[in-house]
């Protein structure tokens, strides 16, 4: 376990399949389900401020109404169309002081 969460910490993108590889040829054997289940459980999720939430929303509608899709303003916002949707209906008509 402990060889898991070092290997972890040094390579925090690497996935379920990977680890168990490098770990099998150090002898150590673990199923892949073990491995994807500590992951999720070691990584925490982003929490994303709702300052910056509301700015990501504005940023998206002046540029949607600059003729950009959807689409494009959520990805060069970096964030998904779902939490587009997800946050516009939880912070939309919030502003920022």
């Amino acid at each position: 376990m402990r060889r898991i969460d070092e290997l972890h910490l040094e390579h925090p993108f690497m996935g379920a399949r990977m680890l168990r590889r490098v770990l099998a040829r150090q002898g150590i054997f673990v199923g892949r389900r073990h491995l994807g289940g500590i992951k999720e459980k070691d990584m925490p999720r982003k929490k994303t401020s709702p300052e910056r939430i509301i700015s990501l929303l504005r940023q998206i509608e002046v540029q949607m109404a600059s003729g950009v899709t959807l689409p494009q303003a959520c990805k060069q916002a970096q964030i998904s169309t779902q939490s587009y949707y997800r946050w516009r209906q939880e912070f939309g008509g919030l502003q920022v002081d």
